[in-house]
Formats: C-alpha cells, sequence, structure tokens
C-alpha cells in the first residue's frame, strides 16, 4: 500500500458488504473498528464471505488486537454514536449499516427511517470537526428521481444523501456519496436470488422464481470495496456520488440462464408469470462518475458468478 495505514471506522461490519470490505482493510494493512449491534464470530463471519481456499490469507482480527478492534452501538442512539466517532477520532468512516429491504409495504416506513435515514444523519452530525479525511456514505441505485417512490428505503437513502451534500457545503464535511447498485458474491444471504439459485442448483433443484424480467446493474463485491477505496481517497469523490455498478442492464433471467451455463446438468428454473412489483427501477450506472475517481470495475458477470459458485461449494 502507496499511502499511510488509516483509522477506519466500519458500520455495519458484520453485514455482506462489511465483512468483504474488513477483510480488504485488514489486508492493506489499516486499523479497523468495526460496529456492530451484536456479538460477532469475526474469523466464522469473513471466512464464509471468502470462501474456498482464499481463507487460508485471511488476517485473523481476533489475532490483530493491534490492527482490530469490535465495538457494539446502537446508530439510532445520537449519544452513543458521538461518543464512539469522537473516541476513535477515525480517519476515514465507511458507512455500510442500514436496513436493506427495498419493499412497498408500511410495515418497512419505519425500520426503513430508523435504519437508513436516523443512522446517517447521527454519524454526519457526528462526525462534523472530528473526521478530516473522509466519510463515505453508501447510496442506492432505488433513489426515486421523481415520485412515486418504490419504497420507504428508497426515499430513506435519496434523503440521506441530501442531508451529506447539506453537511458537506454548510459544514466542509469531506463526506463522499457511494450509489452502489446490485452487489453480488461469496457470502451473500441466501434469500438473494444469485446464491438461492446457486444452492438450488447445487443440490439438483429447480429455484422458484418471480417473473424475472427486471433488468439490473450487478456488481461483483470486490469490486464495490475498489469503489469505496477509491471514494475515500480521490478529491473528486467530494463533487457528486459516484455510481459504483458495472453500466451495463441484465435481466434476472439471463442471470439465472448464465449460472445455469456454469452449471451443468442443472435443472431448468422455474419462472412465474406474476407481472413485477410496480415501481421497480431499472437504472444502469452512470459511467462518467466513474471516471472522476478512476475506477471502474474488473470482474465481469460471468467470472464473478463463477467465483460466487465456487464459494458455495465450498
Amino acid at each position: 500500500m502507496s499511502e499511510a495505514a488509516k483509522t477506519v471506522l466500519l458500520t455495519g461490519a458484520a453485514g455482506f458488504l462489511g465483512r468483504h470490505a474488513l477483510h480488504r482493510l485488514l489486508s492493506l494493512g489499516h486499523q479497523v473498528i468495526a460496529v456492530t449491534r451484536r456479538e460477532v464470530d469475526w474469523p466464522r463471519l469473513i471466512g464464509e464471505s471468502l470462501g474456498g481456499s482464499q481463507r487460508n490469507a485471511l488476517p485473523n482480527p481476533d489475532r490483530e488486537s493491534d490492527r482490530f478492534r469490535a465495538v457494539h452501538c446502537d446508530l439510532t442512539d445520537e449519544r452513543a454514536v458521538r461518543d464512539v466517532v469522537e473516541s476513535v477520532a477515525p480517519d476515514w468512516i465507511w458507512h455500510l449499516a442500514g436496513y436493506a429491504e427495498g419493499l412497498p409495504g408500511a410495515e418497512h416506513l419505519l425500520p426503513s427511517f430508523h435504519g437508513d435515514l436516523r443512522t446517517t444523519v447521527n454519524l454526519l452530525a457526528a462526525s462534523i470537526g472530528v473526521v478530516r479525511e473522509r466519510i463515505v456514505i453508501t447510496g442506492s441505485l432505488e433513489e426515486p428521481d421523481s415520485f412515486p417512490a418504490s419504497s420507504p428505503y428508497a426515499v430513506a437513502k435519496q434523503a440521506g444523501v441530501q442531508y451529506a451534500r447539506a453537511c458537506r457545503d454548510l459544514y466542509d464535511l469531506p463526506v463522499a456519496v457511494a450509489r452502489v447498485f446490485m452487489t453480488y458474491g461469496p457470502g451473500q444471504r441466501e434469500r438473494k436470488v444469485i446464491p438461492y439459485a446457486i444452492r438450488c442448483f447445487l443440490a439438483g433443484q429447480a429455484p422458484q422464481l418471480g417473473a424475472g424480467h427486471r433488468r439490473v446493474d450487478w456488481i461483483y463485491v470486490d469490486d464495490v470495496v475498489d469503489g469505496l477505496l477509491a471514494c475515500s481517497q480521490q478529491a473528486a469523490a467530494l463533487d457528486e456520488p459516484c455510481e459504483l455498478g458495472s453500466g451495463h442492464l441484465v435481466s434476472i433471467r439471463d442471470v439465472i440462464a448464465t449460472i445455469r451455463a456454469l452449471m451443468p446438468g442443472s435443472p431448468e428454473a422455474c419462472f412465474d408469470s406474476q407481472p413485477p412489483r410496480g415501481q421497480e427501477r431499472e437504472r444502469a450506472a452512470q459511467l462518467a462518475t466513474q471516471q472522476r475517481i478512476g475506477w471502474r470495475p474488473q470482474v465481469s458477470l460471468t467470472d464473478g458468478l463463477r467465483r460466487t459458485i465456487a464459494a458455495l461449494r465450498g
């Protein structure tokens, strides 16, 4: 690594993206303070995220006490967030925690507000005058350009981005927004479509899926972590949201077909004939935002799916 090691406060460290981010940051020699709401078996969780032979090269957080520390904090608690940020005084904050349910039901209204917006504003407020290098928050491809919106999650993420811009403009907070597109890879929750389909095929079963016509911008998790690093290091990331996606739309049906082709002998997937959920977005990342920070994805969809299959095979 060319630059000096940083002290990084990482929220959502036990989540899918957070585990990959934690492993990469430790591998690069950074000191990481991992924020979670519960006790975590870190070696097991990070190992599950990597899969295969890569686990052998994994830095063991339990043995890296000088570079790793776990902190339990409820990010909806303003005082608790301020105490953590002030005690750590990090060089970087990566805010990856959130309530990632993009469904339209009213039962998601308050969880999205508290988990996505309240936590973000608490962290932004606590960082003013403390974090001088970079705070990176994550936006979403679901953010609406206009209303009606697709979900409470989409609105909460959009509002968080607006608060970040306000803190940048009003208080000189060095905050960058990484708008993350449809991330996949080893260690993702099995109810997500890619790991679900792979698990079904491994068991010789036909995945039971929706219509599958929605086109999505898929991005491999390692590329997203590379993008977060670029957002932390490049001054241009402070200007406008950086869109971390491939720039290409591929339907769910086509992704399942590619997985099946990579797993010869798998049964046909079963797609139903129900219409897609209303207001679902089909949006590809804008490549111009990537050029500003000198980042572009390196892993093709086929290669990323091949790596994910290999990890799930163990």
